[in-house]
C-alpha cells in the first residue's frame, strides 16, 4: 500500500522528527481525549498547526477522565497500588522478582514510585485542566488527530467561525507533507473534496476517499494552497487527469 510504502518509510524516522513527534504529543497529551497517531514524517507540520492553534484560539483540555477520577481510585493509586508494589506478592510483580534481595528491593521501589507519580500526575491535571477551560476559555477542542487508509484525520469540535479556518490548515499540513513525499501524490489531492460530518457537534476533517455524495462539500481548497505554493496548476491537473482515468477505469 501507498501509505506503507512512503508514509512509514525508514527516512522519515529521523532524530528531528522524532523530536518533533514527542512536542507534539506533549502538547495534546490531556487535550486529545484518544490521543495522536501520526506517522514521524507528519510530525513537524502537525505540531506546527496545533501549537498555532493552541497559540490563537486555545485548545480545551479533554476532560473525559476526570470522571474516571474517584475517591475510591484515588484511594487506590496514591496509596494501595505503591504499597502493595512494594509489599505485596502479585503474579504482576513476578517481572521484578530477583534472586538478589537488594535487586528486588530496588526494581520493586521504581515500579512503586512510577505508580505514584503517574497517580499523582492524574490528579495535578484533573484539577489544573478544569481551571485552565474556565479561566482562558479556549474554543477548540481536539478529539483525536491519527493516519487511516493513508490520509491524514482530525476530529475536532470548533465554532462555526473557526470551523473553516481549521479545515484549512488541515489541508495545508496535507499539500506540505505531500510536496516533501511523505503523502499521497500531490495530483491526487486536485480533485480531493471535504467530507463532513456533524454529531453530536463533532466534525472529522478529511479528504473523503468513498465521496458519499450528500456529505461532499465541494471546494477549491487544495487547488488555492497550490496556488499560493506558486505550483504548476496545469501540470498537475495533467497528473490527476490520469490519475482519474486509471481509476475510473479500474473494475
Amino acid at each position: 500500500m501507498y501509505n506503507n510504502e512512503v508514509t512509514y518509510h525508514d527516512k522519515w524516522d529521523t532524530e528531528e522528527n522524532k523530536k518533533y513527534q514527542d512536542k507534539l504529543g506533549k502538547l495534546m497529551k490531556y487535550k486529545a481525549r484518544c490521543g495522536t497517531y501520526a506517522p514521524n514524517g507528519w510530525a513537524p507540520e502537525l505540531y506546527e498547526m496545533m501549537s498555532s492553534l493552541d497559540e490563537m484560539y486555545g485548545i480545551r483540555y479533554n476532560l473525559a477522565f476526570k470522571e474516571w477520577w474517584t475517591l475510591k481510585n484515588s484511594w487506590e493509586g496514591l496509596l494501595a497500588r505503591p504499597v502493595k508494589a512494594l509489599f505485596g506478592p502479585d503474579k504482576h510483580l513476578r517481572k521484578y522478582e530477583s534472586n538478589n534481595v537488594f535487586v528486588r528491593g530496588w526494581k520493586r521501589i521504581k515500579a512503586a514510585f512510577r505508580l505514584y507519580t503517574f497517580y499523582l500526575e492524574r490528579l495535578w491535571i484533573t484539577n489544573y485542566a478544569e481551571f485552565y477551560n474556565w479561566w482562558y476559555k479556549p474554543l477548540i477542542q481536539i478529539d483525536q488527530i491519527k493516519e487511516k487508509y493513508g490520509e491524514l484525520r482530525i476530529y475536532h469540535s470548533s465554532p462555526d467561525g473557526l470551523y473553516e479556518f481549521v479545515e484549512k490548515l488541515a489541508a495545508e499540513v496535507e499539500v506540505k507533507i505531500a510536496l516533501k513525499g511523505a503523502y499521497r501524490p500531490i495530483e491526487s489531492l486536485y480533485y480531493a473534496s471535504y467530507c463532513t460530518y456533524n454529531k453530536v457537534n463533532r466534525y472529522e476533517v478529511a479528504p473523503c476517499s468513498y465521496r458519499p455524495e450528500e456529505q461532499i462539500l465541494s471546494d477549491y481548497r487544495y487547488r488555492e494552497i497550490m496556488h499560493e505554493h506558486n505550483l504548476d496548476l496545469d501540470e498537475i491537473k495533467r497528473k490527476a487527469d490520469i490519475r482519474q482515468q486509471e481509476l475510473d477505469s479500474m473494475p
